[in-house]
């Protein structure tokens, strides 16, 4: 699976998140993918639900999460999150 950390302090993050998500297209059609989106605490624009909807006008359905890098539990959930979708890819 793929976890791809966007930052939220970049200048255009929704930008940084499209060029991920089109660069990496065929590395990413077979696998389960989580997003991961850091330094909220920062800068709260854009918000979690922005980036939400955006992901959805792209018809793509993937899990987006605020994430501390830093906070363990937050990681974890991140990661178990991955590894139930790669669950849900193999069955």
């Amino acid at each position: 699976g793929v976890v791809l950390l966007v930052d939220n302090r970049a200048e255009n993050p929704l930008a940084d998140l499209d060029y991920f998500l089109n660069t990496f297209t065929e590395h990413l059609r077979n696998r389960s993918v989580v997003i991961g989106i850091t330094h909220m605490e920062i800068a709260q624009n854009p918000g979690i639900d922005v980036y939400r909807t955006h992901i959805e006008n792209l018809d793509q359905k993937i899990p987006i999460f605020t994430l501390d890098v830093h906070d363990p539990e937050m990681v974890r959930i991140l990661v178990k999150t991955l590894m139930y979708r790669k669950d849900i890819w193999l069955n």
